[in-house]
């Protein structure tokens, strides 16, 4: 199971993701058609910076409805977006792989 968390660049944890995200549903993406979900790594940990995070929020609104990253976890995954994007510089969105 992956895990996520909202990080500052110094280490601080400012926030944890409630859900967790199989390994299967990423290795199934289409990479060309979601690059920054299709490039998370299931088994080690993989940081995305506001750049990507804004890329990652768009490829999360465009997930078909009946993809197994479940609505819960969209939802949960958005807020955590939402707190890298609502400050500038220096926050990152970690994925923490098995």
């Amino acid at each position: 199971m992956i895990g996520y968390r909202v990080q500052e660049y110094t280490g601080i944890i400012v926030a944890r993701g409630k859900q967790g995200i199989y390994a299967s549903t990423i290795e199934a993406l289409d990479r060309s058609a979601f690059p920054m979900l299709g490039h998370i790594d299931p088994y080690d940990d993989t940081m995305f910076n506001s750049l990507q995070v804004r890329t990652l929020v768009e490829e999360l609104d465009h997930l078909p409805n009946d993809h197994p990253l479940n609505s819960s976890t969209r939802s949960d995954l958005k807020a955590l977006c939402e707190l890298v994007l609502g400050r500038v510089h220096h926050r990152q969105l970690w994925f923490i792989g098995d």
